[in-house]
């Protein structure tokens, strides 16, 4: 079976699943920033895939893609999802037995998908490359979020745990009426904040994003963010997020404990400021498809 058929068979079985409400967000202020005619060409090349591939009801649900394609089929993908700098806590770091991916990583999958929907392939590769430059478009939408998260970057080490806490979905809490029972995903649901919506998103529930996504722009527009955004280097991204980990993400909780209101609330602010920035990097990097589709492609 080949690579098309193989994403279609998972995408069938998991796009009418449940949303991760971050990206879409974190899509819509992207998209909010690059202007109409950005945003035209932005929906031509996601849609450059063969015909016979599954597409999205709306231009949104394409952020959750890398997520939708990630599994054993094509396991590529799943490191494409992490870094995972080590947070050793208590622990000497030649006693870690964590195995780093210094290839399948989340700055990797970045840098990757970026370079790849900004150029042209160079001589001798001036093949058609309007599937791989949609590929990596639907991954870059994704794992720019995926970056931002700071349980993305960081995995703590301990003596108790020298394998590491798999970026904290090991690190076990009381998740009581949050859905949740590790730290790692608590995160990912934002504190538990952002209500997700059932898939396909109808219309009701774009527009319930899309006013969260126009408030957290009120609450961190671009300007209060412009020295972050003035770091193009995303290795220093990577570690200044792994440093958002260290000392917010596993401060001020214990494993097994549920997570206090002053904790959930705190760092919900973090996880908003995370998802303008995030916003706003990947509009910086949509912006750099700069040529016709017919000529870049």
């Amino acid at each position: 079976m080949n690579l098309i058929g193989v994403i279609l068979i998972i995408l069938v079985g998991t796009v009418y699943s449940w949303s991760d409400p971050s990206h879409v967000i974190i899509y819509m202020i992207a998209r909010k920033e690059i202007g109409e005619a950005q945003t035209a060409l932005v929906d031509r090349i996601i849609k450059e895939m063969p015909q016979d591939e599954v597409n999205y009801p709306n231009p949104y649900e394409v952020a959750m893609w890398a997520d939708d394609i990630k599994g054993s089929s094509v396991d590529f993908m799943s490191g494409y999802h992490y870094y995972d700098q080590l947070f050793c806590d208590g622990i000497d770091i030649k006693k870690v037995t964590a195995l780093v991916d210094e290839i399948y990583n989340i700055v990797n999958g970045v840098i990757i998908s970026h370079t790849t929907i900004k150029y042209r392939p160079p001589y001798p590769y001036h093949f058609n490359a309007r599937f791989e430059k949609s590929f990596a478009l639907r991954l870059l939408i994704h794992v720019v979020g995926d970056l931002h998260q700071p349980l993305h970057t960081a995995t703590r080490c301990t003596p108790a745990k020298p394998e590491c806490d798999d970026n904290g979905k090991k690190f076990a809490i009381n998740g009581d009426g949050l859905y949740t029972n590790n730290l790692h995903d608590l995160w990912d649901k934002a504190m538990g904040k952002i209500q997700a919506e059932q898939r396909p998103l109808n219309e009701s529930a774009i527009a319930r994003y899309q006013a969260i996504a126009d408030q957290i722009i009120k609450e961190f527009p671009r300007s209060s963010l412009q020295a972050d955004l003035e770091i193009k280097d995303q290795w220093k991204i990577a570690k200044n997020h792994l440093d958002i980990a260290i000392n917010y993400a596993y401060k001020e909780i214990k494993e097994n404990e549920k997570p206090s209101e002053g904790y959930k609330n705190s760092r919900f602010e973090i996880c908003k400021r995370q998802i303008a920035l995030a916003g706003y990097r990947l509009a910086d990097m949509l912006k750099d498809i700069v040529f016709p589709i017919e000529e870049s492609l």
